[in-house]
């Protein structure tokens, strides 16, 4: 189904003051403010710049068909997103969403039980769209700050989140309460096969609902990294097993290179296991495997016709890459030492970095998206010492919350 709104001139008038009614707006999904459900998502929908809120904004939730739905879809194909919760802002811009109970929602689920949706916020004069992963509760997905958890035995959301959504300004949208660490991804990145960048794309967009336009192909995509200072130490990167990257969606209004702005991220987990090779000498390299990526528009009936552009992750596929980068900084204070010859382990928990530019796209948007891959019994970084040495953070000791791992010597 299609997102239709009907909005009648007596309605309008209630922009100022009384309670929006939204005649004929999604009718076949509940109010949350008339459940006593659990919210999956609650923030603020502010103007462009944040100085004001947006009272009586109509703000719904849809849910995207799953990652191995989207990796079957060829250019062209057109398919329904699903409304599952919707409600009205009070007068501060304040909203809360539950997903209607009464909606099947059983279909719309990954085969690791992942389902990604958009919050999208309407007025007259803007809209805003964010997008997240509700993950179950059993996932290790301490990665993934920016998402929901729902208890798939249940069916209750366990974890909601909150977010803070700007009118036309998707950039500055923000999860509340997470502190973020987020560095550029440097190194020699050189767009292959791409020589002349596009000034402008055609509107490709279906009469309603949405289409895949553009197969945008393989991207590398930054998920881990190794650095060895001096000789005499080996680092080792896998990501296998059950492992999952976070992965920055853009959103555009016109689908135009060079308007892209990040809006939101999605969870996507590895199709088949991929490693990299001992690295046994003083290096330091960013590694990078291939995700498939797509650019979809979105055709909104009424009021409009209005178009909503992204470009989001479709599926792993494999493959590996690395690139030569500089050695990180580190303090002292975050060091312990190695003095026995042949000793060394594992980290295996704990968020990485999060690259804002780690997925590279930029040749085709204008702009690359974020990435980011945690630390998990399934995405590792495995370390030895054949000298004495040290092993460093560059945020936090080793044990804790390190970010990136620096082996450096005595």
């Amino acid at each position: 189904m299609s997102t239709t709104f009907n909005v009648s001139a007596s309605e309008k008038s209630t922009a100022n003051g009384g309670e929006a009614g939204f005649e004929g707006w999604l009718t076949e999904v509940a109010d949350t403010r008339d459940l006593d459900v659990n919210p999956v998502v609650t923030g603020q929908i502010l103007d462009y710049d944040g100085g004001q809120a947006a009272k009586n904004a109509a703000v719904y939730l849809q849910a995207w068909p799953s990652s191995e739905k989207l990796g079957l879809m060829k250019e062209g194909d057109t398919f329904d997103l699903v409304p599952i919760a919707k409600t009205v802002t009070d007068s501060k811009g304040h909203f809360k969403l539950s997903i209607d109970p009464s909606i099947d929602i059983s279909d719309l689920w990954s085969e690791e039980g992942m389902m990604d949706v958009d919050v999208v916020a309407w007025t007259e004069s803007g809209t805003v769209t964010y997008s997240f992963t509700i993950e179950p509760t059993q996932k290790e997905s301490e990665n993934n700050p920016f998402g929901a958890q729902v208890d798939h035995t249940t069916g209750q959301v366990v974890n909601s989140i909150g977010v803070n959504l700007h009118l036309n300004n998707p950039a500055a949208s923000t999860v509340v309460g997470e502190e973020i660490v987020s560095e550029v991804d440097t190194g020699h990145y050189t767009e292959v096969g791409n020589n002349s960048l596009p000034t402008d794309f055609s509107n490709g967009c279906p009469t309603t609902g949405t289409k895949l336009v553009e197969n945008l192909g393989d991207r590398l995509v930054n998920v881990g990294s190794i650095h060895t200072a001096t000789s005499g130490k080996s680092m080792k990167f896998t990501y296998s097993g059950s492992a999952s990257s976070t992965l920055g969606v853009g959103i555009s209004a016109s689908g135009k290179y060079g308007t892209f702005s990040s809006s939101g991220t999605v969870t996507r987990s590895r199709s088949t296991t991929t490693t990299w090779p001992w690295y046994t000498s003083a290096t330091s390299r960013h590694l990078d495997t291939y995700f498939s990526y797509g650019k979809y528009c979105t055709t909104t009936r009424s009021p409009g016709p209005s178009f909503s552009w992204s470009v989001r992750p479709i599926k792993h596929e494999g493959g590996t890459s690395h690139r030569s980068v500089s050695v990180p900084t580190t303090s002292s204070s975050y060091c312990v030492p190695y003095r026995s010859a042949g000793s060394g382990g594992e980290k295996s928990s704990t968020k990485t970095i999060t690259w804002s530019n780690g997925a590279k796209l930029s040749g085709k948007i204008g702009i690359d998206l974020s990435s980011q891959t945690g630390y998990t019994t399934s995405s590792k970084i495995e370390y030895e010492f054949k000298t004495a040495g040290r092993l460093c953070g560059t945020h936090d000791k080793p044990n804790g919350s390190p970010k990136r791992l620096v082996m450096r010597s005595l």
